[in-house]
């Protein structure tokens, strides 16, 4: 499902820089799809805030990616 919001969201970051619209684009997505991947959503959505100038709101962002990858990692470790 995110997979639309992060098209269009890519389309606004990258052809139009319109990085307000990206970002709702991809938190419309977030909300969407909660299982959305934070490789595919995740890392974008954070560089259109940061673009945007929403800079708090971009650590935020990235301080839940992070978080995001601390768990896979921690899940894939259990699996070993």
């Amino acid at each position: 499902v995110y997979d639309m919001y992060k098209e269009k969201g890519w389309n606004s970051f990258d052809k139009l820089k319109d990085y307000a619209l990206a970002a709702e684009a991809l938190q419309a997505g977030a909300k969407a799809d909660p299982k959305y991947d934070v490789t595919q959503l995740g890392h974008l959505l954070a560089h259109s805030l940061e673009r945007a100038g929403r800079i708090d709101d971009a650590i935020k962002q990235w301080e839940a990616v992070i978080a995001e990858h601390k768990e896979r990692i921690a899940e894939a470790d259990k699996k070993k």
